[in-house]
């Protein structure tokens, strides 16, 4: 079975207001080639403590 190249991704958040954050994954296909995968959000749940 193959799996996902995990070694080879990379996320990068910042965070937009306290307690949200924005997201992309870049996949590194070769020494080169950075392929944007993914942008994805973050956010606390309400009432966290954290």
């Amino acid at each position: 079975m193959r799996t996902f190249p995990i070694r080879r991704t990379r996320d990068e958040i910042v965070e937009l207001t306290p307690g949200v954050y924005l997201g992309r994954a870049l996949l590194f296909a070769s020494d080169e080639d950075v392929r944007l995968i993914a942008y994805f959000a973050l956010r606390q749940p309400v009432g966290s403590p954290l």
